[in-house]
């Protein structure tokens, strides 16, 4: 699914520049297999691709909002009103999924503005507020209003920093550096092309790298922050990955002669070798190869749907959720409120927690459980249905 969510604005993309000119099935399949080898060349593109964590609807909703106005194939004609609409819906949507998303928001309605005047920036700003409006109201409407407001702006925002930010912006150098490596390798092919690139996809590649550049700062300051992780760090990726796209079918033009029989054959291959390069090193790793291969959600799923529920897996709350119907507290949650300074009590923690007496169950290759250290839980054998993981049950 998250795989599914990070390839959709992609496909879209290209789908728009197949609208400009007709791209052949081997050129489509090379930009496709050269998008995944990017991902998982990429570390803040592979995690979101093979996590479940909300980076992925996010990066789905912003990148369908950006694709959805960018001036390809415009000709100055204006965007229908229902395209944006969708457009101001898909960027609300996404600022809801992530609060880091936030800070593209002026970047993206002055695009709009430049691109189809002030009435239409008005209309797109509009349709973003009643939809955020919306999704707010519904929130608040299934939660306690207070509970909320607390979780998606108090708490982010009393977050210790503990990372420096010369080490997250090293982080986000050589992570992004596979893309950039492709952006300049794009640009010398485009400035020796023999005829001009066309305009409207260059100011569609402009506006996304701009926008990559806009983000690059706030990623930094979003992974200085306790409890941030390398995800952190996508957004700018995933932008400048959108940027480098849009010019690749004019490199391949350059490149082969779109009347040579050979080059589909090319092509195809090519792309191939591209994805088998990316994906070898990461398979090829134990963690990747486990995560791939035994699912640690599907396992949990597997688990409580065939034992009595006396198991809590404080990091696969989804897969509780699915199997029992009820919703606990998820470790990293309750060990950020700890660290903001907030306590819940004890009614709410037991709300939130299975029926006593429980065991708790942490994933192969998983962070250690805050809530087995707050609560004084004690490592014991692994049950043989659950192979690797590791039990701690509650000291007498």
């Amino acid at each position: 699914m998250s795989m599914a969510c990070i390839f959709t604005p992609i496909v879209l993309l290209i789908h728009r520049l197949n609208q400009k000119a007709t791209l052949r099935h081997a050129e489509v399949f090379l930009t496709l297999s050269l998008a995944a080898g990017l991902i998982f060349s990429c570390p803040p593109l592979r995690y979101v691709a093979t996590m479940i964590h909300v980076d992925s609807p996010a990066l789905l909703f912003l990148g369908l909002s950006i694709v959805m106005i960018l001036p390809i194939n415009s000709d100055k004609k204006p965007l229908v009103f229902e395209k944006l609409q969708w457009a101001g819906c898909f960027l609300s949507l996404a600022m809801f999924s992530k609060q880091s998303v936030w800070p593209i928001m002026p970047l993206i309605i002055a695009s709009v503005m430049q691109q189809q005047g002030l009435k239409a920036g008005i209309r797109f700003l509009a349709s973003a507020l009643l939809t955020l409006l919306l999704a707010l109201g519904i929130m608040f409407s299934l939660e306690n209003g207070s509970e909320s407001f607390r979780m998606i702006w108090q708490l982010p925002t009393h977050q210790s920093v503990v990372t420096p930010a010369i080490f997250a912006a090293r982080q986000l150098l050589l992570a992004a550096l596979p893309l950039l490596i492709l952006l300049g390798i794009l640009v010398v092919f485009l400035f020796f092309r023999p005829e001009p690139l066309d305009v409207s996809v260059k100011k569609s590649a402009y506006l996304l790298l701009l926008m990559a550049l806009w983000m690059a700062p706030f990623a930094i300051v979003t992974r200085m922050r306790m409890g941030a992780d390398v995800n952190h760090l996508a957004l700018p990726c995933y932008l400048t990955l959108l940027g480098a796209l849009t010019l690749v079918p004019s490199m391949m033009s350059c490149l082969f002669n779109s009347e040579s029989i050979t080059s589909p054959f090319l092509f195809s291959l090519l792309g191939t070798a591209l994805l088998a390069t990316a994906l070898s090193p990461y398979l090829s790793q134990s963690c990747g190869w486990y995560l791939w291969s035994h699912n640690s959600h599907q396992q949990a799923l597997c688990y409580e749907e065939n034992h009595l529920p006396r198991t809590y897996f404080p990091w696969q709350i989804y897969s509780m959720l699915i199997a029992e119907g009820k919703l606990y507290h998820l470790d990293d949650c309750l060990r950020y409120e700890s660290a903001a300074g907030w306590k819940r009590s004890t009614d709410s923690l037991r709300k939130y927690f299975p029926e006593e007496p429980f065991q708790i169950a942490l994933r192969p290759f998983g962070a250690p459980s805050f809530i087995a250290q707050e609560f004084h839980y004690r490592k014991i054998s692994s049950s043989p249905f659950l192979k690797n993981w590791e039990l701690f049950q509650k000291n007498p």
